[in-house]
């Protein structure tokens, strides 16, 4: 299933792992853009999942 997860705080990370660890193909985007969430991405066991430039 393709899910997309609006935000990258505490419960959007958790939401994205979980969902990474379960197989599911998630997109991950927030109002910073996706250079802000190079870091965080670099500590989810499944990788880096495609980012967006931001919300509008």
């Amino acid at each position: 299933m393709d899910i997309g997860i609006l935000g990258a705080a505490t419960v959007g990370q958790a939401r994205a792992r979980h969902l990474a660890d379960t197989g599911h193909d998630e997109t991950v985007a927030n109002s910073r853009g996706p250079e802000s969430l190079r870091e965080v991405s670099r500590n989810w066991k499944a990788g880096l999942p495609p980012v967006t430039s931001g919300m509008r």
